[in-house]
């Protein structure tokens, strides 16, 4: 079902013009078109989407950059909504058919569920000059909208965002729109990368330490194939490794990747057997990075090593 539901989201971009690339790990589907890019996570069940999952989805996000979100159908207590953003720790969560009224509308009202509500962001400096401008009064307005007086209070303060039902109400009363859309590349941090994730190696601990040092902002990601990225002018992306075994696997996902996102790639090694590169991809050990003291040089290096 995962599959099903993966391809039908890769369709959906391709549709709407969309370049695709498909794997499994961070990310599930990428897509980019002109400037746009975007990094989807599929599933079944949201419930299986977790904490790590998220920051390293952010945080790969974030230096591409690109939008995160997460395509989903289902939580372990209800079926998801479509025309609903949902969010799991702070990553849009979306069905597939939400997904594509927002490419192909580009927007869509803000309505978004918290604790099985659906709330709606609406344009409350509109709801308070049209209120105004019709001579109505809080109180008038909350019993026309059978709300509290305080609530209306709250609603026009930016203090609470109204359910949707509320908000429809006093767009009819008011007679003016006042549900704002939500656009999809509000969903993007781009920036500098926070809350990095911990390193799982002492050997990603040292490569990580060396890139900074280097002038290059790096985070490690929790992803076999992938596990530390960072950036300067462009993206490196690399897969940092205590031994040599299966990293075959490794470089034909760098070498896709890379081709994918034009970025740079490299699998860094505590001790390799001489190997220059695996699919264009150089290889190269910790020692000799700790050699290199400008980002420059590091680029240089694997430049020379890839062709």
């Amino acid at each position: 079902m995962k599959d099903l539901l993966t391809q039908q989201v890769a369709e959906t971009l391709l549709k709407n013009d969309f370049k695709v690339f498909l794997t499994r790990g961070i990310f599930d589907v990428a897509g980019k078109r002109e400037e746009e890019r975007l990094l989807i996570k599929t599933l079944m069940n949201i419930d299986g989407f977790l904490k790590e999952h998220a920051s390293s989805l952010r945080a790969l996000s974030n230096l591409l950059p690109a939008i995160p979100l997460v395509v989903s159908v289902k939580t372990n207590r209800f079926p998801l909504m479509d025309g609903i953003v949902y969010s799991r720790f702070n990553i849009p969560v979306i069905t597939p058919s939400t997904l594509e009224e927002l490419l192909f509308e580009d927007r869509i009202p803000y309505v978004y569920s918290v604790k099985g509500k659906h709330l709606v962001v609406i344009d409350t400096q509109r709801m308070r000059q049209q209120r105004k401008k019709m001579k109505m009064s809080m109180k008038t307005l909350a019993r026309k909208a059978e709300i509290s007086i305080k609530a209306v209070y709250e609603i026009e303060t930016n203090r609470v965002n109204p359910t949707l039902s509320t908000a429809k109400r006093l767009e009819e009363i008011l007679g003016i729109r006042l549900i704002l859309s939500y656009d999809i590349r509000s969903s993007s941090n781009h920036g500098k990368v926070k809350n990095n994730l911990k390193p799982k190696t002492e050997l990603q601990r040292c490569v990580i330490t060396k890139l900074r040092q280097i002038g290059i902002e790096a985070t490690c990601i929790y992803n076999p194939r992938l596990n530390v990225v960072g950036k300067q002018r462009n993206l490196l992306a690399s897969c940092v490794k205590n031994e040599e075994k299966n990293l075959k696997d490794e470089a034909r996902f760098l070498k896709e990747f890379k081709d994918f996102f034009d970025c740079e790639s490299v699998i860094i090694l505590e001790k390799g057997k001489g190997e220059k590169k695996i699919y264009d991809i150089p290889v190269l050990e910790i020692d000799k990075l700790k050699e290199i003291k400008k980002a420059n040089e590091l680029f240089r290096l694997i430049k020379e090593k890839s062709e």
